[in-house]
């Protein structure tokens, strides 16, 4: 994990500690804490203001580590190649539990807006899924939601929209019932990740674009 100067753009610290790919990184809110999910399936927490390891969670998924999000405050979910997400808290960096039933195929990302009523996870299954934040009940799923893996999520800036990303290279836009309500086409290839940022949607690929598209067109 690289740490970056936003003044010179320039590396300042190095953080050393997977074993494997890093593939996710979040902040906890509220907090001087990175955390850190990767390939060696441990889970890693970083003290920002030191600049070093606080702890790790060793073998936190029997298989990598695809995506780590917050949910709330003192609380986030991982999500994993092993089909599976899991809920942490911060106080002990123990598992609260395991959600269920499990995807069918590794959940590549998890879209959670800041209301967190409710969330998203997409799978290489090539499904959706939202869930209840408080009871972590499924409440609704999206079975071929894309002609491949997907591979990415995010919500708008209302939280009315989700947006995903496949490995078919369509982004997809749906309400928050997941009903498709248009593609984006444009890319050429995987679309490996995506960030929305006011009325802007941003999808990198691995066609070594990102395009930016206005999404405020769907909101009425």
């Amino acid at each position: 994990i690289k740490v970056w100067s936003l003044e010179t753009f320039s590396s300042t610290k190095t953080l050393f500690g997977h074993s494997s790919e890093v593939n996710s990184l979040t902040i906890l809110e509220g907090s001087e804490l990175l955390i850190s999910g990767g390939e060696d399936r441990s889970i890693r927490v970083w003290d920002l203001s030191s600049l070093t390891q606080l702890t790790a969670i060793d073998q936190a998924h029997l298989s990598g580590i695809f995506a780590v999000a917050q949910l709330d405050q003192g609380i986030f979910i991982s999500a994993s190649r092993d089909r599976t997400m899991k809920v942490w808290l911060s106080s002990t960096w123990q598992a609260r539990r395991t959600l269920g039933p499990p995807h069918y195929d590794g959940v590549a990302d998890v879209a959670i807006g800041s209301r967190r009523g409710r969330f998203f996870s997409v799978s290489r299954d090539r499904s959706i899924r939202r869930w209840d934040a408080r009871t972590f009940e499924n409440e609704l799923q999206q079975v071929h939601a894309h002609g491949d893996w997907l591979t990415s999520a995010a919500l708008s800036t209302s939280e009315n929209l989700l947006f995903t990303g496949g490995k078919d290279c369509i982004v997809k836009v749906w309400d928050t019932d997941l009903r498709c309500k248009d593609h984006l086409l444009g890319h050429r290839g995987p679309i490996s990740s995506l960030i929305t940022i006011d009325n802007h949607l941003f999808s990198a690929s691995h066609d070594r674009t990102v395009r930016v598209w206005r999404v405020d067109q769907y909101e009425s």
